[in-house]
């Protein structure tokens, strides 16, 4: 199997002359699903907090730079809103301007996003870490946007379809029904445990736009079928960052400079342990693109 994920084996191994693969968009990726690798999450911590130590400078000063920047875009963003208030006075014009800034400042944080997901998972990988990769995110910015509104989509409906009994028993019975706390404490159970599901299954879309260039509907496929199998590991993962994020909140909230990169680590070694790559599990999984019909 190639030691590079990028690269591109011939179309027939045994006829050098054979004609090159056929070049496709990101949106026709594929893989085998028999080689996910099915890595612990004791070997997964343990490899994360020895790298974490050795790049913690690496990785504590990319993520205080994402903080500065945003800090920075929100203070401009204030400044630039008051500005057009004055300017333009409280209308039409000023709303519009608005929600330009607004969008503007979130497509500024997306994109830092994407690039720091891109460092955390060069760091997972053991490669030499550079503060440039945070600055990484462009290529991926537009992919990485709309598969977060579908997925933020999906967790909409989620939300919406469990509200119906919910809206359904009080247009019937009414507040003083005593099915009405039932009903509404039954489809918040469900919903937490439908979130959380969907949570794990989405939750590798975004390492695979910026790690693998998929597609942004790619990548939400590729998610839901790489974390078969994972889904403990993953809920594992998530359900141990949070007395860590929690403990550096306590620590005078300083601490959070020191435990949510390595919260974000955590992740991204659990995102290339589970595609391979690492020694926790299988080899590293091919990419392929997939032949052009004939």
């Amino acid at each position: 199997m190639a030691s590079d994920p990028y690269s591109l084996p011939p179309s027939d191994p045994i006829n050098p002359y054979a004609a090159p693969r056929s070049e496709v968009g990101p949106e026709r990726l594929s893989y085998d699903p028999t080689l996910a690798a099915r890595p612990e999450f004791g070997d997964i911590f343990a490899r994360s907090w020895e790298i974490y130590k050795a790049q913690l400078g690496m990785c504590v000063g990319a993520f205080v730079i994402l903080i500065a920047i945003n800090m920075g875009i929100g203070f401009g963003s204030q400044i630039i809103q008051t500005a057009v208030l004055q300017a333009l006075g409280q209308g039409a014009a000023f709303l519009a301007a608005l929600l330009g800034l607004q969008i503007a400042s979130m497509l500024l944080q997306m994109w830092l996003n994407a690039g720091l997901l891109l460092f955390m998972v060069n760091v997972a990988r053991g490669r030499e870490p550079a503060i440039g990769q945070v600055f990484g995110g462009g290529p991926f910015l537009l992919r990485y946007c709309v598969a977060a509104i579908l997925v933020g989509g999906g967790v909409f409906s989620i939300v919406a379809i469990l509200a119906v009994p919910v809206a359904a028993t009080y247009g019937l019975a009414g507040t003083d029904s005593p099915a009405l706390p039932i009903v509404a404490v039954l489809c918040g159970i469900l919903a937490l445990a439908a979130l959380i599901w969907y949570s794990i299954k989405m939750s590798l879309y975004a390492y695979l736009i910026v790690d693998r260039d998929a597609g942004m509907i790619d990548s939400i496929r590729l998610s839901f079928e790489l974390t078969k199998g994972n889904e403990l590991l993953i809920f594992l993962v998530g359900l141990v960052s949070i007395p860590i994020g929690m403990v550096g909140f306590l620590a005078c909230i300083v601490g959070i400079v020191f435990t949510i990169p390595f919260t974000m680590l955590l992740f991204a070694m659990t995102y290339v342990a589970i595609i391979g790559g690492t020694g926790l599990g299988k080899p590293d999984i091919d990419f392929l693109p997939e032949l052009e019909p004939i």
